[in-house]
C-alpha cells in the first residue's frame, strides 16, 4: 500500500542558512540566562549551565535558520519555530521524553 507524509520537508535555502544571526558571547549568555529563568531552570554546577547553554544555542541556531526559510519561502503554512521547555537538552536527551 501507498504511504503519505503528513509534514512536508522544508528545504533551507543555503543562501539564507549562511547567514546566521551575529551576536556575542554575552547576548547569547543573556538570552539562555533569560530563557532558562522563563522556564524554571536551574543548574547545579557551572559545567551542566555551559553544556545546557550549548545545547540551547545549537538549538536556537536551528529554530533561526528554519524561521529564516520560511519567511523567505513566502508560504503562509511555512512552519514557524520557537523554543519551548526542551530547548536545553540535545536529540539524545530528548530521545528519552517519548
Amino acid at each position: 500500500p501507498g504511504s503519505f507524509h503528513i509534514c512536508q520537508r522544508l528545504e533551507i535555502n543555503p543562501q539564507i542558512r549562511s547567514q546566521p544571526e551575529k551576536r556575542s558571547p554575552e547576548a547569547l549568555d543573556s538570552e539562555f540566562a533569560n530563557w532558562a529563568a522563563q522556564n524554571g531552570r536551574g543548574y547545579a554546577t557551572t559545567e551542566e549551565y555551559d553544556s545546557k547553554r550549548d545545547n540551547w544555542a545549537v538549538n536556537d541556531d536551528m529554530i533561526n535558520d528554519n524561521n529564516r526559510a520560511s519567511e523567505a519561502s513566502g508560504d503562509p503554512n511555512a512552519v514557524i519555530m520557537k523554543h519551548n521547555k526542551f530547548s536545553d537538552m540535545n536529540s539524545t536527551e530528548r530521545a528519552t521524553m517519548r
